[in-house]
């Protein structure tokens, strides 16, 4: 006999909040900062940025085999630290031991369609394109020896990603799912 549907698949409007706590990992690098070999400044070692908790906002709207999706997560980390290497800001070079702060957020906002091409009562496999739009504000300022310098790197970034969707029921009120996207960039641009 077909077992019974899941009743986690008969919705029309989706809410959900998210928690979860990444592992950071940002390298920035602009004309007005670098570290002094221009490989760009690692926040996450020369600051020892901690893993924090965030809030994955999402919406789903069904139709069928067909959903429009939107999910909205905001990063934020502030800390102090001293230098251990030097750093450029700004043309002026902060050496060993100067006194330093990083600010960051990021925004960031996905929209996206999935369209599942394979649906029974318990199962669907399904396929994801979606645009991610990125906001990350990055602002960096050390002090040494009464000099203080600043950099502010603003930049706004969209991308696009393409995946792939599978969720089974191994019991009618019991999910399992795994979802996939991203999108490589070609290595000539």
């Amino acid at each position: 006999p077909e077992p019974e549907p899941a009743p986690g698949e008969n919705f029309n409007v989706e809410l959900a909040m998210m928690f979860w706590k990444p592992s950071p990992g940002l390298t920035i690098g602009s004309d007005s900062l670098s570290v002094v070999d221009s490989t760009g400044v690692d926040f996450v070692q020369e600051f020892n940025i901690q893993n924090k908790r965030f809030n994955d906002f999402r919406g789903v709207i069904r139709g069928g085999k067909s959903k429009l999706r939107v999910s909205h997560v905001k990063l934020a980390y502030s800390e102090a630290a001293v230098l251990q290497r030097a750093i450029n800001i700004s043309g002026r070079t902060f050496n060993v031991a100067a006194n330093a702060t990083a600010d960051l957020e990021w925004d960031l906002w996905t929209i996206g369609y999935e369209r599942d091409f394979v649906k029974t009562g318990r199962a669907l496999l399904g396929f994801i394109a979606e645009v991610n739009f990125n906001h990350v504000v990055a602002n960096l300022s050390a002090s040494s020896q009464g000099f203080t310098a600043t950099s502010l790197t603003d930049e706004k970034v969209p991308f696009p990603a393409l995946g792939l969707i599978g969720r089974v029921y191994p019991h009618k009120n019991v999910a399992l799912t795994a979802e996939w996207t991203g999108f490589r960039m070609p290595g000539f641009i």
